[in-house]
């Protein structure tokens, strides 16, 4: 809670590059309702985040542009919607520990994120196998930003079944993707 307090007294921020900060983790229900009661930092422009522990995601949820995180751990936090950010970079850096939801995880993301244009997913080679197949699930509804705002998709150091993620962009057709890199 220190973290956000600190964080909120600069109402005025419009950048944040946060490396290695130790965040204390919160039950999922104690973040749900603080996150309805604390105010986000609503003239954030670009977030870069390196995460020892969860991050409180709802303090970004007002970005305006770019939205990067590097992830070391399992992320279990609520996702909120992030109604104007264009851009958004994950990058996966796990060092062999197991997170089978993490393309989940990553779905829920894009499914919040209505207005995302560039999209870039990093995952590094050394991690290991998370068994991620047998928890993908084919998505009822593709998310609103694969078929009406998407411009460019990144995936950097793909491999194995989560093509799936790649064949659920392509099969959205989207109007406004010009690239795909894989």
């Amino acid at each position: 809670m220190h973290l956000i307090k600190f964080l909120l007294s600069f109402p005025l921020l419009e950048e944040l590059d946060a490396n290695d900060v130790l965040i204390i983790t919160l039950p999922k229900k104690s973040v749900l309702k603080k996150a309805d009661k604390i105010k986000c930092l609503r003239n954030l422009v670009t977030a870069k985040l390196s995460d020892n522990e969860p991050i409180p995601l709802f303090l970004l949820s007002r970005a305006h542009t770019s939205l990067s995180i590097k992830l070391t751990w399992p992320c279990f936090v609520q996702v909120p919607v992030f109604y104007n950010l264009t851009q958004m970079e994950i990058f996966s850096d796990l060092k062999r520990r197991s997170w089978p939801k993490k393309w989940m995880w990553i779905l829920e993301m894009l499914q919040n994120t209505p207005k995302l244009q560039h999209l870039i997913i990093h995952e590094e080679i050394k991690n290991g196998n998370d068994h991620e197949d047998s928890w993908w699930e084919d998505p009822k509804i593709a998310p609103e930003c694969l078929s009406s705002q998407l411009k460019t998709c990144l995936f950097r150091n793909y491999r194995g079944n989560k093509l799936r993620m790649v064949s659920l962009v392509k099969a959205k057709k989207a109007d406004t993707l010009n690239k795909i890199i894989v």
